[in-house]
């Protein structure tokens, strides 16, 4: 068996004998990735989508010639899985439409808060619920509970 200790070992292994190098990346360095992604909003199955990824992209670069690492493995690939899963999630980021109006408790802006009293703040307040459609649902849940019915975090954190 092959003994790998510096990334240039790890390099020539896939060059050469990739089991080798491939057990090496998926012990030592998945784990991390893995722990990222969890973190993030991931599972372990997009985890694994995610690393899998990364190192079809990593060993293309590895199987050319003209790649020169600038980087240790670990750092090239955790940027590489990083990059990825914020794409995932851009791309499958869920949008639900949010109508203020119709969040139980929320009668409508009254005359007398000096808020909604000017065409500029209804101008901004519109903008604001733009701003909250594209939130995640418990953001967004979190802020109208907090901001436009006054509930103290004891309250909101019961409800959700």
């Amino acid at each position: 068996m092959v003994e790998l200790k510096t990334d240039d070992d790890i390099l020539n292994a896939l060059r050469n004998n990739r089991s080798t190098a491939f057990n090496h990346i998926y012990t030592n360095i998945y784990p991390v990735i893995s722990a990222y992604i969890k973190r993030n909003s991931g599972t372990e199955e997009k985890a694994k989508d995610v690393f899998q990824e990364a190192m079809i992209i990593f060993y293309e670069k590895v199987m050319n010639t003209d790649f020169k690492l600038t980087a240790s493995i670990q750092t090239f690939l955790f940027a590489v899985c990083k990059n990825l899963w914020l794409k995932d999630l851009r791309d499958n980021r869920k949008e639900i439409p949010v109508d203020l109006q119709e969040q139980k408790g929320f009668d409508g802006p009254s005359d007398e808060d000096p808020f909604f009293q000017n065409d500029r703040m209804s101008t901004l307040t519109k903008s604001v619920q733009e701003y909250l459609i594209k939130l995640g649902n418990p953001c967004r849940k979190i802020l109208i509970y907090y901001y436009y019915f006054k509930y103290s975090m004891d309250t909101i954190s019961e409800k959700l």
